[in-house]
């Protein structure tokens, strides 16, 4: 299955829209800190993740 010239544009436009998102909700945060929200989480997830 391949992604359609429409559906990349489509994407590329969505990824656009949550990094403006993350950075108007996240703005209050230093780098750091957003690091560490973002690290969190993940270490998290992964840790249970299915093998």
């Amino acid at each position: 299955m391949s992604l359609t010239t429409l559906g990349a544009r489509q994407l590329r436009h969505l990824d656009e829209v949550l990094d403006q998102v993350q950075d108007d909700l996240l703005e209050p945060l230093s780098a750091e800190d957003r690091q560490t929200l973002t690290r969190l989480p993940s270490a998290v997830l992964a840790r249970h993740a299915p093998r």
